[in-house]
C-alpha cells in the first residue's frame, strides 16, 4: 500500500506580531498568496513498508522502500484569502523515484511527471483536480497534488503568543482524503520565535493521528509530527519536516490476514516567493 503523506509542498505564510502590555507577544498567521506569485521548492518522501501476508500457510515477510524528490516551481492562478485555489506546476527534470525491494538493487527512475506541466484547482468540497492527461505513478501525482492545499489548515483562527495550542483537526480533515468512518485529530503549537543570522524565525510543530479503513476490513492507524520553520520577515515557511509511522493490518479472524508496518520521512523546502510585479 502507497502512503498519502499529509504534507502541503512548498508553504507560504504571512505573520504580524503585536506587543501587548497585559501579556506576552501575539501573533496572527495567515496565508498570503496572490495571482502571479511563483514558488520554487523541492520534496523529499520516504517510505519504508514492512509487509507480513500468508501465503498456502507460510508467513511471507518483505520489506520495500520507496523514494520521491520532487522539484517544482507553482505559479498561483487564483486564490481565496490569501490561498491558491488554482496553480500551474512545473516538474522540473531533476525529479526522480526510486525502489528498493529486499535484497534487490535499489532502482532509480526520473519522476513520472519529469517536465510536464499541470493545473491544479481546489474544488468546493476541498477535492483537488488536475489536467494531466498521461500515464503517471500516483504517489507522484498526490505529491504534487498537494502543492495546493492551504496552509492556513495548520494555522490559528486567532492570535498566539510563544507556547500556544490550537486544535487543527477540522481544518486538515478537509484535505486528508477521508472516508466515511475514517477519523483524524490534529494538534498545533508554536513553539518558539527568535533571531536566526539576523532574521526573526519561528516553528510551528503539528502533531496528527489517523485511522482510516479500506478494502476487506483492513485499517490503518497512522501517527506523524510536522514541524515547520518560519522566516518571519519574509512571511515564509522555509522548510517543512514530517516523520511518522503507520500500521495497517485485517481482522483477526481474517483467513488472509495482512499486516504492513510502515515508516516515512517528508522534508520540503520553499527557496523564496518571486512575487508578481503586479499586487492588488
Amino acid at each position: 500500500m502507497r502512503l498519502k503523506i499529509l504534507a502541503t509542498g512548498a508553504m507560504v505564510l504571512a505573520l504580524s506580531a503585536n506587543a501587548r502590555a497585559d501579556g506576552p507577544e501575539q501573533y496572527s498567521i495567515h496565508e498570503s498568496l496572490h495571482v502571479g506569485d511563483k514558488i520554487p521548492g523541492s520534496m523529499t518522501v520516504d517510505q519504508t513498508f514492512d509487509n507480513t501476508e500468508k501465503d498456502n500457510g507460510a508467513t511471507v515477510h518483505k520489506i520495500t522502500h520507496y523514494k520521491q524528490f520532487l522539484k517544482t516551481i507553482e505559479t498561483v492562478v487564483a486564490e481565496k484569502d490569501g490561498s491558491a485555489t488554482e496553480a500551474k506546476i512545473d516538474v522540473l527534470s531533476e525529479s526522480y523515484d526510486t525502489t528498493k525491494e529486499g535484497d534487490s538493487p535499489e532502482t532509480k527512475t526520473p519522476c513520472s511527471l519529469s517536465g510536464q506541466s499541470l493545473n491544479l484547482r481546489r474544488r468546493a468540497d476541498e477535492t483537488v483536480i488536475n489536467d494531466f492527461k498521461g500515464q503517471a505513478d500516483e504517489t507522484d501525482l498526490d505529491n504534487v497534488n498537494g502543492s495546493i492545499t492551504p496552509d492556513e489548515d495548520y494555522f490559528p483562527d486567532k492570535s498566539v503568543a510563544v507556547g500556544d495550542s490550537w486544535d487543527a483537526s477540522d481544518k486538515v480533515s478537509k484535505h486528508a482524503d477521508l472516508k466515511t468512518g475514517d477519523k483524524l485529530l490534529a494538534q498545533c503549537k508554536l513553539d518558539w520565535v527568535k533571531e536566526t543570522d539576523g532574521k526573526k524565525m519561528g516553528q510551528i510543530t503539528c502533531v496528527c493521528a489517523t485511522v482510516r479503513h479500506g478494502a476487506g476490513d483492513i485499517e490503518q492507524d497512522m501517527l506523524s509530527t510536522t514541524t515547520c520553520l518560519v522566516d518571519m520577515t519574509a512571511g515564509q515557511i522555509v522548510k517543512a519536516d514530517q516523520t511518522g509511522t503507520s500500521h495497517d493490518f485485517s481482522p483477526k479472524d481474517s483467513t488472509d490476514p495482512v499486516e504492513v508496518k510502515g515508516e516515512f520521512r517528508f522534508h520540503g523546502e520553499a527557496n523564496g516567493i518571486q512575487r508578481a510585479t503586479t499586487q492588488p
